[in-house]
């Protein structure tokens, strides 16, 4: 299939432009079992014995990294951030509003972003991605105007996540924070019923009674439980996955087949793509959330394998496939 114009995918190499003005080293110290800072120092230390100039900037919560990404105007060639899925989210806009190349450097427990272009964990890896790396220009979400990189969930899931991430000590090591997760969702089914989800998709109702809902720019959850295993964040569209159940139960059971690969495991589910969503819910506590793509706003610095990799997989036939003949019931 021969690519449109408005899919192709531009690559620019970097390392040169690098060395004309500072690099911007981004950390949230608690990311990472706290191993963010450690990790920012060496790159620091890295980036000068390579002859880079890097400035350190560490923030100890996302509203003073917000403040910082929405206000700072210094001047700088390339963002590199260290930190997990929250932290890139929120560094990304001082990237998109410079238009300098965005890298991050995955010290946190999802890392969906990062992976999504198989970015380095490691100081080494970093550093040579900036040797030969080219730039791609990534899709972003936009929810209620605030950017996100990866997801927006909503029913079970989201409120797991919220009970986890929201405790006073979230947990930071890996294994500690699944238990965090499995407790929480096993308090949250004792809970009340979850609101009725209405979703539209692109102008079209795709549901008025969902349990669960996932808006993905990039394959959420990873591969613990696959839900939107084939988006990309470069093809311009989200892909969205809804769930109807009868309880909370329900959800949590359909989840772990999903989980598990349990053959059956989509019965009661939908999957589709588009550009604009809204989820909204009624009751005492109202909720609408209006969801669209930013398309190829986030320069982000890739491999040259890895952008061949994901422009291969863009010209698959499947992602041209519109809405109306992209439901899976």
């Amino acid at each position: 299939m021969e690519k449109t114009a408005d899919r192709k995918i531009v690559r620019m190499p970097v390392a040169h432009a690098a060395r004309s003005l500072p690099i911007q080293v981004v950390v949230t110290p608690g990311s990472g079992s706290g191993t963010a800072r450690a990790t920012a120092l060496k790159l620091c230390d890295g980036l000068s014995a390579h002859r880079y100039a890097p400035h350190l900037e560490a923030f100890d919560d996302l509203d003073s990294l917000r403040r910082w990404a929405a206000e700072d105007d210094d001047r700088f060639s390339l963002l590199i951030c260290v930190g997990g899925d929250a932290t890139q989210s929120t560094t990304a806009s001082a990237a998109m509003r410079r238009s300098v190349p965005f890298l991050p450097v995955s010290s946190g427990f999802g890392n969906l972003f990062a992976r999504a272009f198989n970015h380095p964990t490691s100081v080494k890896g970093a550093l040579d991605l900036l040797e030969r790396g080219e730039v791609l220009h990534s899709d972003v979400g936009l929810r209620n105007r605030e950017l996100f990189l990866c997801q927006e969930s909503y029913g079970l899931i989201a409120e797991v996540q919220n009970a986890v991430e929201a405790a006073a000590r979230a947990p930071k090591s890996r294994l500690r924070r699944w238990l965090a997760y499995y407790q929480a969702a096993l308090h949250q089914l004792r809970q009340a019923p979850s609101a009725r989800l209405r979703v539209v998709v692109d102008g079209r109702v795709i549901a008025v009674d969902a349990a669960l809902v996932v808006v993905a720019n990039v394959k959420a959850y990873g591969g613990w439980i696959p839900l939107v295993p084939d988006a990309s964040p470069l093809d311009g569209l989200f892909d969205v996955f809804v769930m109807w159940a009868r309880s909370r139960r329900d959800v949590f059971a359909k989840l772990l087949r999903r989980h598990l690969r349990i053959p059956g495991a989509t019965a009661g589910t939908l999957l589709c793509r588009g550009q604009r969503v809204s989820v909204s819910s009624p009751g005492a506590r109202p909720m609408r959330h209006q969801l669209e793509v930013g398309r190829q706003q986030l320069p982000v610095l890739v491999s040259p394998e890895t952008a061949t990799a994901l422009e291969r997989d863009l010209d698959r036939p499947e992602k041209a496939i519109p809405l109306a003949a992209s439901l899976v019931a």
